[in-house]
């Protein structure tokens, strides 16, 4: 069988995204309070600690880096071009006030981005989905 980079890299990606949603979610339940309370900066930081975390064996593992405040999007590798934007709400909803991404501010060399979101309202919930999907 022969399967190309791009897809097996599309899968890859797609399993370390499902796992980093089940891994921050289970450290939510544990740390309610501080996940409710927290700022974007400080999610931007903790969704990049735990995505090494769960990128351990792939060629994702230590690749990302977080980027410039107004940079798009919020956490690069540039050895795999790929992104990741975060994104979080206080509500109970699935959308955010306004839109901060901008095309223009984009990191050169990323083709593939996807949108890591977070409903920072009890319970805790996180979904992510590909930018070009939204």
């Amino acid at each position: 069988m022969i399967i190309s980079e791009k897809k097996s890299r599309d899968r890859e990606i797609s399993n370390i995204l499902d796992n980093l949603s089940h891994d921050m979610t289970e450290n939510s339940r544990r740390e309610e309070e501080r996940f409710l309370n927290m700022y974007p900066n400080d999610m931007e930081a903790t969704v990049l600690k735990k995505l090494n975390h769960v990128s351990k064996g792939t060629i994702f593992h230590n690749s990302f880096r977080r980027v410039k405040s107004q940079e798009f999007p919020d956490l690069v590798s540039e050895d795999t071009k790929c992104g990741i934007e975060v994104k979080q709400t206080k509500g109970d909803h699935w959308s955010t006030v306004g839109n901060s991404i901008m095309e223009g501010s984009r990191v050169d060399q990323i083709d593939n981005i996807y949108l890591f979101f977070a409903k920072l309202n009890s319970p805790i919930m996180y979904k992510w989905k590909k930018y070009e999907e939204i």
